[in-house]
This record gives structure tokens, sequence and C-alpha cells, in this order.
């Protein structure tokens, strides 16, 4: 419960001060804080919240934390570095990642590859990318994630974002999950989230997600 309050009470520190970047490095000195809460339509006293916090480095090295749990018990928080592999023509980067930290109390690591790419549609900014995450915890168990996302901007200020989200745990089923998301900047630097997630296969929790965006 202390670990919690701590997480909540960093991330309304950083209010005042975004966008989650995947391959695409962040700016020297320049950082992102998204703080998010979903609430399930089957069990509403378990509602999951997420921090995650990246800052630009020196060389395109972008430094970050990833945590999240329930209200009350802080369940996951992994630092991690991500390096630029390659940036390359057509605005399609690619970049490596190694995270530790715990998970459910036992210490973790979790290495990433991540690829982006900038595109048009209906002339309209886009984007595809795809994260490959490892975790590994608890004397060998583990889960490899997979994200696919598509977004778009139809205007300058908001963003529909498309997610699936699969996963294989070594201790249980194959999921996939979909996760559409709407997000509209309320001042320069902020901008809150609303979106929703539906189980595919083996997840079928409907949850609805509000988070908020900062870039600092």
């Amino acid at each position: 419960m202390i670990r919690a309050r701590v997480l909540l009470l960093f991330s309304l520190l950083l209010w005042p001060q975004i966008l989650w970047a995947g391959a695409w490095p962040r700016d020297e000195g320049k950082g992102f804080l998204s703080f998010s809460i979903e609430a399930s339509t089957e069990t509403p006293e378990d509602s999951p919240v997420s921090l995650f916090v990246e800052y630009g480095l020196k060389n395109n090295v972008t430094l970050g934390f990833d945590g999240g749990g329930r209200q009350t018990d802080l369940t996951k928080a992994i630092a991690f570095l991500r390096w630029p592999l390659r940036s390359g023509a057509q605005s399609s980067v690619a970049a490596v990642e190694m995270g530790a930290g715990f998970v459910d109390d036992s210490l973790a690591l979790r290495p990433a590859l991540s690829w982006g790419r900038g595109t048009k549609v209906f002339q309209r900014s886009a984007w595809i990318s795809v994260d490959m995450r490892g975790l590994i915890y608890d004397h060998a168990e583990g889960l490899l994630e997979t994200d696919f996302t598509f977004g778009i901007k139809p205007n300058a200020r908001s963003m529909i974002i498309l997610q699936l989200q699969s996963g294989v745990p070594s201790d249980g089923e194959p999921y996939a999950r979909l996760a559409p998301s709407f997000v509209f900047e309320t001042k320069p630097g902020r901008h809150i989230e609303l979106g929703a997630t539906t189980g595919l296969i083996n997840s079928d929790d409907l949850r609805i997600k509000v988070g908020m965006w900062l870039r600092f």
C-alpha cells in the first residue's frame, strides 16, 4: 500500500509540468509521463492503475519507468534504458530496450525490441508500431508480450489509437485484447486519454480506461 501511495504521489507532483514513444527516442532533456486507471465492468473494485515515464538522455538514449498494479498495491516496477538500432528511410525506426525491477515482489528482467514507422492516411499523419517484450521473473517464470499499434491524427490536437495486445505466459494460455482509445489535448503538453480494453482470446473482461499524458 505504501508503494502504491508513493507511485500516485509521484505522478501528481509531475502534473504541473505526452505521447508514448515506442521505438522513437525522446529528445535530450525532454520527458513524457502517462498515468491511467482502468475500471472493470465485472469487478469494479479491481481497477488497475499504471504509471509510465520516459526521459531523453544523450545520444538518443531514453531512460524510463513502467509501473502498475491495483489501487492498493504496486505489483510491477520496471526501470529501463532504450537505445536506437537504426533510423532508416521512409520514417522507420527501431530500438532495443533492457529493463529491470520487480513483478509481484520477485526480481524481474525485461528485454524488448520495438519498430515503428510514420506514414500518411487520407493526408493525415499516422504511424504503425510493433513492440515485443519478454518478462522474466520468479525463478524463470515469464511472459512474452507483443503489441501492434496503429495511430492517426485527425487534427493537430487529437489522436485515435487502435492497439492489439497479445501475450504468451509461461504458466497459462495465450491471450489477445483489443484496446482502442481517443486522446485529445487540453493545454499545450497536456492530454486526456479515453479508451477501452476488451478481450478477444482467453480474456473476456471489458475495462474502461481514463488517463492523462504530460510532456515536460
